[in-house]
């Protein structure tokens, strides 16, 4: 009896000590980039399914915890690498609008925050010079984003998902920040990626 209840308390310290059977890789990742300033933001509800459709007068009479933002563009069309934010004025950015990035040849890597539900019809049709999507998460947060028609270009081949560690799974690529930016782990690479 003695010996059972040691092996309990051992096991719950290692337990505590170790994550208890968290799998770091499905962890929410916490990532700090700075996001690109020139990002056009618009409020919306989460009825308004994450950000397609909104409606800023019904937006201002919800409470604060229910108010959130979509991103509908750039001001400066010129970025090369933009970098959406999980927050804006306080409040969670849970979408990418319709057209939202349409025809901007500009942009080559977009950050896409885990918090990001939905990404509006054609929010990347015609971005043909865009060549990483680094998504904040991992491949089973992508999975649950709606994505509406016209975005193809967000395709399986340009996704890259997040990783403080270099990882050991390769099934995936993934990336981290190196002096505010995303970088690929080398690991990542490969000659039919």
């Amino acid at each position: 009896m003695k010996k059972i209840v040691i092996s309990l308390l051992l096991a719950l310290i290692l337990c505590f000590s170790f994550g208890c059977g968290k799998n770091n890789n499905d962890a929410e990742q916490s990532v700090l980039l700075p996001p690109t300033e020139d990002l056009i933001y618009e409020p919306t509800t989460p009825e308004n399914g994450g950000g397609t459709e909104t409606d800023t007068d019904t937006n201002k009479d919800k409470p604060a915890e229910e108010q959130y933002y979509i991103v509908n563009g750039l001001e400066n069309s010129d970025e090369r690498c933009v970098i959406i934010p999980k927050t804006y004025n306080g409040k969670t950015v849970i979408g990418i609008g319709d057209n939202a990035f349409k025809d901007n040849t500009n942009i080559e890597e977009i950050v896409i925050p885990s918090t990001i539900t939905t990404i509006g019809k054609n929010a990347f049709s015609g971005c043909t010079n865009l060549v990483y999507v680094y998504y904040q998460g991992l491949n089973g947060g992508w999975q649950k984003i709606t994505i509406g028609e016209g975005n193809e270009i967000l395709s399986s081949d340009k996704l890259c998902f997040y990783s403080e560690t270099e990882p050991v799974n390769m099934d995936y690529v993934f990336w981290h920040i190196e002096n505010d930016k995303p970088v690929l782990w080398e690991a990542a690479w490969s000659p039919n990626y």
